[in-house]
């Protein structure tokens, strides 16, 4: 591979990169504050009890919260929250509570 190709690939990746990420972005929009909050304190490691408890609501209503923003943003399981948010900074959510 000539650098010139190496630099094209790179290139190609980064747009591609950059496309996931301004979905990404649009998809969180559309969810509620109250889904934000939800998937913003499951990402830094808060418990489904924990969530909870921190935004005084009921365990079942944070669950509740916490899956149909999965829906919303595409994917079918919690645990792929953090792949799909990794690049994502939630520090302001853990402070305001």
């Amino acid at each position: 591979m000539t650098p010139q190709e190496a630099a094209a690939c790179w290139l190609a990746l980064q747009a591609s990169v950059h496309r996931q990420d301004q979905e990404v972005a649009q998809q969180w929009a559309r969810l509620t504050a109250r889904e934000q909050q939800v998937v913003a304190l499951c990402c830094l490691e808060y418990s489904d009890h924990e969530i909870a408890a921190t935004l005084d609501d009921a365990y079942g209503t944070a669950r509740t919260h916490l899956y149909k923003a999965i829906d919303k943003l595409g994917i079918n399981k919690k645990s792929e929250l953090h792949f799909l948010l990794r690049n994502w900074h939630f520090s302001k959510f853990d402070r305001d509570f």
